[in-house]
């Protein structure tokens, strides 16, 4: 994590070509990630919902509860390092500091979100699944275009 240190990434060509290779897994796993949620969840309301709780007329049973929160944490963590990693290259790299500030603490918002609304869904109210969803959507989306953006000055400064 040197470039946290050194604003100028223009001048070192190697630090360049690895935040570029970085940013490249990223948008990969940013993308694999969306897939396999889209998958494993679904991305609807009624298919989360019968995921979560199960559904008797088609057979489905609920999610146990050790399967919800391997899942958790396993996005814990690599939401952890996504977010830390972008917020860093893009705070070094992004033009406006506002826009900076609102796009990185969104993103870092709407995961939090996404990593609660599991648990407020299955003990609370059904409602925290259109904020599970809507969330994690959320995220993955700045995090790619955040991602995009700093690929983007990284290459053409």
């Amino acid at each position: 994590m040197k470039f946290t240190l050194n604003n100028d990434h223009q001048a070192n060509r190697l630090m360049n070509t690895l935040l570029t290779g970085l940013l490249l897994f990223i948008l990969l796993f940013l993308s694999a990630d969306l897939l396999l949620k889209a998958q494993h969840y679904g991305y609807t309301l009624s298919q989360v919902e019968s995921t979560l709780y199960g559904n008797e007329e088609l057979f489905i049973d609920p999610l146990p509860l050790l399967s919800l929160l391997q899942g958790i944490h396993a996005d814990i963590f690599f939401a952890m390092m996504i977010l830390l990693s972008i917020g860093a290259v893009y705070g070094r790299v992004g033009r406006s500091k506002r826009l900076r500030i609102i796009l990185i603490n969104l993103t870092m918002f709407s995961a939090l979100i996404a990593l609660l609304a599991p648990f407020l869904a299955l003990y609370l109210h059904k409602v925290w699944i259109f904020f599970w969803i809507f969330s994690s959507l959320l995220w993955h989306v700045l995090a790619i275009a955040i991602s995009f953006v700093s690929l983007w000055r990284l290459r053409f400064p």
